[in-house]
């Protein structure tokens, strides 16, 4: 009897400690699901503020940013441009050769002012005015070349044996196109042993530039008016001069 009720005790406290373990295995897992829980939520939440702090600073950062410059939004080139690009415009209109009218004097040959490279016929009926002297001038302008205004003058006859420092005489190419003026300079070249000064003296010369180092000067007569082909021909026959060139100022014509 006494055995029986001890099997029965056991049973009891086994029974009850089974039951208080369960209960507080329940308790503990509901525990660990709330932390569980609760861990999930705190990481979503800082995911959420990650996001929104993510997309505030990518907005700042597209509010700051400069907007692109609109080719319509450019200045206007300075001045200087606008001229430049004027000036170009013009040259490239107005730089053609001009055709000679029959009623602007007439080309005559003359062998002084040939050469090689070019085919030089004097332009007669015209006369070459420095721009700075043309002001106040009264004459048909037919064309500019340069620091002169080309203007018609019929009294212009190209006679180079009476040439005048104030009237140079007005070429023409007709191949090439291009103008030249005759300002009655010679380009001399003097040999080594040469002395400018005692040619000087010899020819009454006027020396206009010189390139010692070279030899070379521009000569003219001291007189106005004077004899330009006897001019350029007695300094070539010179012993003393290894070359003596008419200088024909040129470029190409631009019509009026």
């Amino acid at each position: 009897m006494k055995k029986g009720l001890i099997i029965i005790g056991i049973a009891v406290l086994a029974a009850f400690l089974f039951r208080e373990g369960q209960r507080e295995g329940i308790s503990t897992l509901g525990k660990s699901t709330v932390k569980a829980n609760e861990a999930q939520s705190e990481r979503l939440s800082e995911m959420d503020h990650s996001i929104n702090t993510s997309t505030g600073a990518s907005a700042k950062t597209e509010t700051t940013q400069p907007a692109p410059t609109s080719a319509v939004a450019n200045p206007e080139p300075p001045r200087q441009m606008q001229a430049r690009e004027r000036v170009a415009r013009d040259e490239h209109t107005n730089s053609r050769p001009a055709p000679l009218r029959p009623d602007v004097g007439v080309l005559k040959e003359n062998l002084l002012f040939r050469s090689n490279s070019t085919a030089w016929k004097v332009w007669t009926g015209v006369r070459a005015v420095p721009t700075a002297d043309y002001a106040g001038y009264e004459g048909d302008v037919v064309g500019r070349y340069g620091g002169y205004v080309i203007v018609k003058d019929g009294r212009m006859d190209g006679d180079d044996a009476n040439f005048e420092k104030k009237n140079p005489l007005v070429l023409f190419d007709e191949r090439m196109g291009n103008v030249g003026i005759v300002p009655g300079r010679v380009m001399l070249t003097l040999k080594d042993n040469a002395t400018l000064s005692k040619i000087q003296k010899e020819y009454g010369l006027k020396v206009m530039d010189r390139f010692d180092h070279l030899h070379l000067y521009f000569v003219t007569p001291a007189t106005s008016n004077f004899d330009l082909g006897k001019f350029v021909n007695v300094l070539k026959r010179d012993p003393r001069v290894a070359k003596a060139e008419l200088e024909i100022v040129s470029r190409n014509y631009v019509k009026n």
